[in-house]
């Protein structure tokens, strides 16, 4: 299972090479970085018990 974000910056255009990182409760399952079109997937075992979030690192961008 798998699940597919796509980042956008404020004007609508795509956010590449960020930093992202899965979290259920509160703690990292998983981390990606976005593509050239900003999208990036995260690989996920199964369905987390706890809503999930996501949290970029903008520092890592170009």
């Amino acid at each position: 299972m798998s699940l597919t974000v796509t980042v956008l910056d404020a004007d609508g255009d795509a956010v590449s090479d960020l930093a992202l990182e899965l979290l259920s409760a509160g703690s990292p399952v998983s981390r990606a970085t976005t593509d050239g079109a900003g999208r990036a997937t995260f690989p996920v075992a199964q369905t987390p018990p706890a809503p999930l979030a996501i949290r970029a690192d903008a520092s890592t961008t170009n």
